[in-house]
């Protein structure tokens, strides 16, 4: 885990990285999670299920808690489900980029 004021910096480690992950979202801070990298594709399936053959796999979304269930859809990313509660509780915005699967989760913007 790394940390820069406001960013906690977590690689995929499952539950630990869920737990880290919630401790670090009650404190406010932005979390980013490392997905590992064989997850890109299966990633990209789940969440653009009709697109094209040929289509590059690099994407963005962005959204809310409801993200999460889906990401948790693809094996070996089961306990992101874990992750919903506390981001609906705490207004968390969810983003997923790839081909370096990241998880992005971030506070409430405050005005």
């Amino acid at each position: 885990m790394s940390t820069k004021p406001g960013i906690v910096a977590l690689a995929w480690e499952s539950l630990p990285s869920v737990q880290a992950a919630r401790q670090a979202m009650k404190a406010g801070a932005q979390v980013r999670i490392s997905l590992p990298q064989g997850t890109h594709h299966a990633l990209f399936q789940h969440l653009h299920p009709g697109a094209a053959r040929g289509t590059p796999e690099s994407f963005e979304i962005e959204g809310g808690p409801e993200l999460l269930p889906r990401i948790a859809s693809v094996a070996g990313l089961e306990e992101v489900r874990k992750l919903a509660a506390a981001a609906r509780r705490l207004h968390y915005r969810v983003a997923l980029s790839t081909p370096d699967p990241t998880l992005v989760l971030s506070p409430p913007q405050r005005p």
